[in-house]
């Protein structure tokens, strides 16, 4: 079986995990009743962890035609003559829509279906790897929107119980924690930060900078956040996903350095744009982390020494389901 990666933005990309097979079809009968079969539906569908008869579905919604999906036997058909290009590339337009996460990309997500009210159903993707949910928009096709969540339960009661978890959480959005350097450091702690934004035009320098710099490290690195990314509240993940390589500068392959960077990206979301650069703190991770700056050790122990003391914030709470994946990712790396 030929295999390729999910989604054609990793196409070129030889280390990449997530596989499915690539798409065989057959055409069947003729006249009237010509059909396409597609013949490793099943196959496809499991490695998107996606229903068969919902790709089934979709292509039908696309191309506007019938569709049949037979549970038992697994057959996937599509009324009319279609190409396999033509269908690989409506399954490439299903993965970005339904299956990649739309903060970070991964396949690892699950379709959920929230109730608003009998008439009204919001389908939405929950990432694994970063925790991001998103809802899925797909106006062209709102029938196979209405497909997907038909049959979802009903919605629960507990409206006030459901306020009061928002009321909460936003009281722990808004505590945050602190900066970390006192007022006899002040001084230099605001010199550190202009002149990195004055002088720090390569990551070389600002790694000459910090290594300089009279603060203790962790200090110095939260003046590296200050400077880089000072005002980024929506939109921060964008903006490391920028400076990666200052901050991979910054870091190098140290474990502990890794870790005072973890501090400082906590530590910043506790700062003023924190309730907006909290929410995208699973997304800066798995940036990192993708872009070989952060390593699973450190983010390992960042996390186990917080749990360890009983420290709580809300990036450590936002990042809990991308450390859970790793977890899993690491636990099925070894099964293999």
């Amino acid at each position: 079986m030929e295999l390729q990666n999910i989604g054609a933005s990793n196409k070129g990309d030889a280390f990449y995990r997530y596989k499915m097979p690539k798409m065989i079809t057959r055409i069947e009968s003729r006249g009237n009743g010509i059909k396409t079969k597609i013949v490793n539906m099943v196959d496809i569908a499991k490695a998107l962890a996606r229903p068969a008869s919902y790709i089934t579905k979709y292509f039908s919604c696309v191309v506007g035609t019938r569709h049949t999906f037979d549970e038992k036997t697994g057959d996937s058909l599509v009324y009319g003559a279609h190409d396999t290009v033509k269908l690989a590339g409506l399954l490439e337009n299903f993965i970005k829509k339904y299956v990649q996460c739309y903060g970070c990309g991964n396949p690892e997500t699950e379709i959920v279906v929230s109730v608003i009210s009998k008439a009204d159903k919001k389908v939405s993707l929950k990432c694994a790897a970063c925790g991001h949910v998103s809802e899925v928009v797909d106006k062209k096709n709102d029938q196979f929107i209405k497909f997907i969540s038909k049959g979802s339960p009903e919605p629960k009661k507990g409206g006030k119980d459901n306020k009061a978890m928002r009321r909460a959480e936003k009281e722990r959005m808004s505590e945050g924690v602190s900066n970390g350097h006192g007022a006899n450091k002040a001084t230099l702690y605001d010199q550190l930060v202009k002149k990195i934004k004055a002088k720090a035009a390569t990551p070389a320098q600002v790694k000459a900078i910090l290594s300089s710099s009279p603060l203790p490290p962790q200090d110095a690195m939260n003046a590296l956040l200050d400077a880089l990314f000072h005002g980024a509240g929506k939109g921060f993940a964008k903006e490391v996903l920028k400076r990666k390589d200052y901050l991979a500068a910054a870091v190098s392959d140290d474990t502990d350095a890794q870790v005072l960077l973890l501090h400082a990206i906590e530590a910043f979301c506790g700062g003023g744009s924190g309730a907006e650069a909290v929410k995208e703190v699973p997304v800066v991770l798995k940036v990192l982390y993708d872009g070989d700056v952060l390593e699973e050790e450190a983010i390992d122990k960042w996390y186990k020494e917080a749990v360890a003391v009983g420290r709580t914030s809300p990036a450590l709470e936002k990042a809990t389901p991308f450390v859970e994946w790793l977890k899993r990712a690491d636990s099925e790396e070894e099964e293999e």
